[in-house]
């Protein structure tokens, strides 16, 4: 089939010389994966972001992965067209999160929309990189001050099943 499934393979080659003599064995190991595309997980589709320096979550089971970060632009209508610009800003990680840099990246402006992606990177033969891109994902910046320590509360909610939203809702409706 010219394919192998996932796992764990263990290769053997013995050299013989033609002419007699010793020869060599060396034995090693590597392991095949085939990882699924990206999920993302936060900012959540249209979410408005009140954090100046939004933390970006996702799910992927390769090694690497490139997040990639757009602002849609007025007369843009999809999210592929925004996406199709160039970004705020792209950074290629080993993680499975990713905080907007303070800098080395445009910074993020109250009430724009933005949109991003990941990109997971497999590796393939000959030293190349097969993708597997995520959905596209738009959030909008906040036009609304927060307090500096309100990521936590955003984190933790995010962090939670969906029943604790309530209770979320109570602490920010009393500013706590």
């Amino acid at each position: 089939s010219g394919s192998m499934p996932a796992g764990s393979y263990r290769v053997r080659v013995i050299v013989t010389p033609v002419s007699g003599g010793l020869g060599d064995e060396k034995e090693f190991t590597f392991v095949l994966s085939n990882p699924s595309s990206p999920v993302l997980f936060a900012p959540t589709e249209g979410e408005m972001v009140a954090e100046e320096l939004p933390l970006f979550e996702w799910q992927y089971d390769g090694p690497r992965a490139t997040i990639s970060i757009f602002e849609q632009l007025t007369g843009q209508r999809s999210l592929e067209e925004a996406a199709s610009g160039t970004p705020h800003t792209t950074a290629t990680v080993t993680t499975r999160s990713y905080r907007y840099p303070t800098t080395g990246a445009r910074s993020l402006q109250p009430g724009k929309t933005y949109v991003w992606s990941v990109t997971g990177l497999v590796g393939a033969a000959g030293g190349t990189d097969l993708t597997l891109r995520s959905e596209l994902r738009s959030f909008t910046m906040s036009t609304a001050p927060q307090s500096s320590l309100l990521w936590i509360l955003q984190d933790l909610e995010n962090a939670l099943p969906a029943k604790y939203k309530p209770v979320f809702d109570q602490i920010r409706g009393q500013n706590l």
